[in-house]
């Protein structure tokens, strides 16, 4: 029933079984997961790296990390 290619885990449906995170965290694990896995993977992060967790991505990819900032 669960799409194999979505890269979703078996036990979606399972609320117990599932680790609770915050959706920033899992944001933030994402897409450091999607850069590992492609390398034209970019973050651009108006001043709020630490908000979304994109710093993780920060410090693992820093060549694909750009700060916008916002004025």
């Amino acid at each position: 029933m669960i799409n194999k290619d979505a890269k979703l885990v078996e036990n979606i449906f399972e609320t117990k079984a599932l680790e609770q995170a915050s959706t920033r965290d899992g944001f933030g694990r994402g897409v450091v997961e999607a850069g590992r896995e492609d390398k034209n993977v970019v973050v651009l992060c108006a001043d709020l790296a630490e908000s979304t967790r994109s710093q993780w991505f920060r410090d693992e990819f820093p060549e694909r990390y750009i700060e916008i900032g916002v004025a």
